[in-house]
């Protein structure tokens, strides 16, 4: 068994990392011996001299005949590019000295093991981290370097198709011909598989543009043949600038990461430089921080339910009025965040069916608790995504707590947008027709947003046709909006549909909509949103 010195492998916890021309002057020893790579040969020398305090140093060949000196920062960089390193003692009996080579080759073989890649024996994570934070020398802090995020696509494909052997084959290729354009100060690394790692030292990031430019000519559409199969390769890649001074080398990678995700969305083959005004790259990164905090937003609390009454306004109309029911999130400080900013990253992150069952769990656990109050109301409307419309655990819950359930089914609306029924239309109309079993109602939401035949309007069999409130807000100033309203309203009567119109806001949009002949209104003029558990306390505005 071979003991590794503590210390050698990774810094203690909880002490602050010493610069590295720091920790080499505590390694230095008057009279040890380095290797040197010299001419492309290793020339071992002895170190004869270290300044005091220590600053520089000087070696000697074992014939006195030829000396290097440096500073120990300049020993430091040798080092980094594995230019110099600790060599044998010449100077210890041969014994002594095949034990410490022993022992050397043994601790070498570990830390190759580390912090290398064993398909490409390029630096992996660790390593490549490890390259970056030496970069954060003193006399380093003020300069800039470019890293680089490359990813590659249809890796998944060649594995399954060509399996494990031609995937690592792929990989070794990409690798050497990234290698063959970046010159030989850039650092390359391998992350996974698909994705490496470019480093350019002392370049920034718009100097570092040009030779990514290059690479990116070079290398894509990389053309891959295993057997009988043949593989067009693409690759995106994301740019980022790395000074210590400013950020850590974690913070680097990540936003080149970011850079590279979004230049990925764009297509193949495509570049971005990571740039904080940039709106693709903010929304990128709110879609990455959404990711990793819905699953508190799900189980700790972080939603809760809000509603908004949907007011019937013909005269004498024996309607009641109902609630939509709508999603309120909050932060840990109790900040109130909109839903505008969470929905669409749900959705993109294909879980927005979690979200209509949590909200369906809940309002169902209300209902339950407060079924007096319940009973004074026409309803609850609860809205619906377009992907819950073919998911099945969605049609599973409902079907699991419908059937068994002691409240009006019928009192239940679920709201389906015109653009969801329309991208699901077979979807929407298994759906409805699945869960109108159980007495629940539907209602086709934002109606004129979409493009909805007359035929699929008709044979979705919804209850209520919402109008949408685009068309509404300006309809006293824009005769074309009011024609699109009555025009709507017309056609909801003429299929049996209830008539909604949103947006709401004032006393004269309410009058007018009234002598349209609209069934039901909503909006600030009507009542303002609130908490569902404030409902019975809140009065009608």
């Amino acid at each position: 068994m071979v003991f590794v010195p503590p210390g050698k492998l990774a810094t203690a916890q909880g002490k602050r990392e010493m610069p590295a021309h720091a920790r080499l002057a505590e390694r230095l020893r008057v009279g040890d011996w380095w290797d040197f790579s010299l001419e492309g040969s290793r020339v071992p020398m002895q170190l004869i001299w270290v300044s005091e305090p220590p600053a520089s140093c000087a070696f000697a060949n074992r014939s006195a005949t030829s000396k290097l000196e440096f500073t120990l920062a300049e020993l430091s960089r040798q080092v980094q590019n594995d230019l110099a390193k600790p060599g044998k003692d010449l100077d210890l009996p041969l014994i002594e000295r095949s034990e410490n080579a022993m022992f050397d080759e043994t601790y070498q073989g570990l830390l190759q093991q580390a912090m290398r890649d064993p398909v490409t024996g390029l630096l992996n994570r660790k390593g490549f981290m490890q390259r970056l934070n030496q970069l954060a020398l003193p006399e380093q802090a003020d300069k800039a370097h470019a890293v680089g995020i490359i990813e590659f696509d249809q890796f998944r494909m060649v594995y399954n198709s060509c399996g494990v052997e031609a995937a690592e084959e792929l990989t070794r290729g990409l690798a050497s011909e990234v290698r063959a354009q970046i010159g030989p100060d850039a650092v390359l690394a391998a992350l996974r598989d698909d994705t490496l790692a470019i480093l350019l030292p002392n370049c920034n990031r718009s100097e570092g543009c040009p030779a990514v430019d290059k690479l990116l000519d070079h290398v894509k559409d990389y053309h891959f043949q295993h057997e009988q199969h043949s593989y067009s390769i693409g690759f995106n890649i994301g740019i980022s600038e790395f000074a210590a001074d400013r950020f850590s080398a974690i913070e680097a990678i990540r936003r080149a990461d970011s850079a590279c995700i979004t230049a990925k969305s764009q297509g193949r083959n495509r570049m971005q430089i990571y740039e904080q005004a940039s709106q693709q790259l903010q929304s990128q990164e709110s879609l990455m921080d959404w990711a990793g905090r819905l699953d508190s937003f799900l189980n700790d609390g972080g939603l809760h339910l809000r509603c908004q009454q949907v007011m019937p306004i013909g005269a004498g109309t024996p309607l009641l009025p109902y609630y939509e029911i709508l999603l309120g999130i909050e932060s840990k400080d109790g900040m109130e965040i909109s839903p505008t900013h969470f929905i669409p990253a749900v959705e993109h992150l294909q879980r927005a069916h979690e979200v209509d069952i949590w909200v369906m769990k809940n309002v169902f656990e209300w209902i339950a608790a407060n079924r007096s109050s319940f009973a004074f109301v026409g309803g609850f409307a609860i809205n619906l995504s377009a992907t819950s419309l073919s998911n099945p655990e969605v049609m599973r819950y409902l079907q699991k707590v419908l059937p068994g359930s002691d409240f009006p089914t019928e009192k239940i609306i679920f709201e389906i947008t015109e653009s969801a029924a329309i991208e699901s239309y077979g979807a929407a109309q298994d759906f409805i027709r699945e869960i109108r079993r159980y007495g629940c109602k539907f209602s086709l939401d934002d109606f004129g947003s979409g493009f909805t035949s007359y035929a699929h309007l008709k044979n979705l069999r919804t209850d209520t046709l919402k109008i949408d409130g685009s068309f509404v807000k300006d309809m006293l100033q824009n005769p074309g909006d009011y024609a699109m309203v009555k025009s709507m309203n017309d056609i909801g009567h003429s299929l049996g549909l209830r008539t909604v119109a949103e947006y709401v806001e004032s006393p004269m949009l309410l009058d007018a909509l009234r002598g349209i002949g609209v069934d039901y209104a909503q909006g600030y003029a009507v009542h303002k949103p609130c908490r569902l558990d404030e409902l019975m306390a809140e009065p009608a505005v």
